[in-house]
């Protein structure tokens, strides 16, 4: 989610356009994918473990994170308000350019067209800029070691509402052509 833009394209060409912003050591023109820092976001249940920075009311802050009534439950992402205040550790996640990828693996490229030995290029983008967000419930089996570091300060999150307001009409739009919600008076759709 770029932060600071409506869309990931306006986001990486100003990434582009400002490229002393990007990691030194790799021009613009060998950039094969961005990396981002993954952050996770969780269900408005664990709202207890929400972290009040000093002088915040965490009253008014929990109030912040509460569900908006006008987003849908089956726009699950959109409803997400809390994230972890710390990154999902050493994670980077990528957004790729399908024009230079060789192989692709579920993070990021393996192997890229059009550089010495197939190497592929990223520069690391900083969270000001832009984050990769994943969703979690609960924490699952391999994180339940470290689930506290990630739960146990929660901030709230609001960027996600500016794309709300075109997307949940639309997305509704779809929905009820495709019949996949039942109607209000419970029958199926």
């Amino acid at each position: 989610m770029p932060p600071a833009y409506m869309n990931w394209h306006a986001m990486i060409r100003n990434i582009e356009e400002e490229e002393e912003k990007l990691e030194e050591g790799v021009p613009l023109a060998n950039v094969t994918h961005y990396s981002f820092q993954d952050y996770y976001f969780w269900p408005e249940s664990m709202s207890g473990n929400i972290s009040a920075r000093k002088g915040t009311d965490r009253d008014l802050l929990l109030k912040k994170t509460s569900v908006s009534e006008e987003i849908p439950p089956y726009m699950n992402m959109a409803r997400r308000y809390l994230r972890s205040l710390k990154p999902a550790r050493e994670l980077w996640k990528s957004v790729v350019s399908t024009s230079r990828a060789k192989t692709l693996h579920s993070h990021g490229p393996t192997a890229c067209l059009g550089s010495a030995g197939g190497a592929c290029r990223s520069p690391r983008i900083l969270s000001d800029r832009g984050i990769l967000a994943h969703y979690r419930g609960t924490c699952q089996a391999e994180l339940k070691k470290v689930c506290d570091w990630f739960t146990n300060q929660l901030v709230s999150d609001r960027s996600v509402l500016r794309y709300t307001r075109g997307l949940v009409p639309a997305v509704a739009k779809v929905v009820d052509l495709l019949g996949l919600v039942g109607s209000d008076d419970g029958e199926e759709g």
